[in-house]
């Protein structure tokens, strides 16, 4: 193959007409052409070569775009499902303390209704106790008494 050295440094021999060798000159001519034809050639394969790829980087940059452009979707979307579950987390817990809390108030209020009933049911016992002693006694002095006057009228017969 020639280089641009070869062509430039080229000399042709001076025919004895004052011009130079047409022979030469068809024959570096030819070389020059074949060359010139390949490394044309060479250039339209290597800018199709280059427009192929160029094609391909920029489907590849498309992806790259698409898929940058899904990745941030995915981070907000996780981000707003991360945020909907803390909240509903967050509510649910805070249902969960008031139900304990109103399942505690409810206990204490039932637990206060059965410490009353339970004092009632003593002064009752109590009062019920004493009334029966103070029946029970009377009883007793009456008949003491039955049994003194019993006893009086079988002294005076």
């Amino acid at each position: 193959m020639l280089s641009p050295l070869d062509i430039e440094s080229k000399k042709f021999i001076k025919s004895a007409v004052g011009g130079y060798n047409r022979a030469d000159v068809d024959k570096f001519m030819e070389l020059v052409l074949a060359d010139y034809e390949k490394l044309y050639r060479e250039n339209i394969a290597l800018k199709d070569k280059t427009n192929t790829l160029s094609d391909a980087v920029d489907h590849y940059k498309s992806m790259e775009d698409t898929m940058q452009s899904t990745l941030l979707v995915a981070q907000s979307a996780s981000e707003e499902v991360r945020n909907n579950a803390s909240e509903k987390a967050r509510l649910i817990i805070e249902d969960a303390n008031k139900k304990a809390e109103d399942i505690i108030k409810n206990a204490n209020a039932e637990m206060q209704k059965s410490a009353e009933k339970n004092e009632q049911l003593k002064r009752d016992y109590i009062l019920f106790k004493s009334r029966v002693i103070a029946e029970f006694e009377t009883y007793l002095k009456t008949m003491k008494s039955n049994i003194q006057n019993g006893e009086n009228q079988e002294n005076k017969n």
